[in-house]
């Protein structure tokens, strides 16, 4: 419960310190390194990258092309590396259809060569999950509908070691 309070006290801080300065850019700036420094030292990670949030663009580039829905605007990514590993979360929203979606992940997991995906599907939600052929990476997609878009949000873990 303290390391709940100590992020939502820094991430108020970040407020603060971006609404706060007299140049905006800068404040965003400061907000932004604290929350991942302050993240890196509450989960223990290695290092912790944001895009998407405030001036950062949004890093696509440890993600693999065939993760990559073709059309779809990507939002938002958080880079973790910990433990000999490396977490990616990517958020994309596309106008295609969630069943369009899904059908693209499975296709495009299976001619890479993984594990067919376990598929759960749960009123207007579709998940699926999935493993490389050599167990090294893994990569998870919930994809949703919401306000006439449709929602991927990926997972990828991939071990370093």
């Amino acid at each position: 419960m303290a390391r709940v309070g100590l992020v939502v006290l820094s991430g108020l801080f970040c407020l603060l310190a971006a609404t706060n300065t007299g140049c905006m850019k800068c404040g965003e700036t400061i907000a932004e390194r604290t929350m991942e420094k302050v993240a890196e030292q509450v989960t223990g990670a290695d290092e912790i990258k944001l895009g998407g949030v405030g001036s950062r663009p949004v890093d696509l580039s440890d993600l693999p092309g065939f993760l990559q829905y073709p059309g779809a605007k990507a939002t938002h990514s958080a880079k973790v590396s910990a433990d000999g590993g490396r977490q990616g979360q990517y958020y994309f929203e596309t106008a295609d259809n969630a069943s369009k979606v899904a059908d693209w992940f499975e296709k495009n997991l299976a001619a890479q060569g993984w594990q067919e995906p376990v598929k759960v599907e749960s009123g207007e939600v579709i998940q699926l999950h999935s493993k490389s052929a050599d167990d090294k990476e893994m990569a998870s997609v919930v994809i949703h509908s919401e306000d006439g878009k449709t929602k991927i949000g990926l997972i990828t873990m991939r071990e370093t070691k």
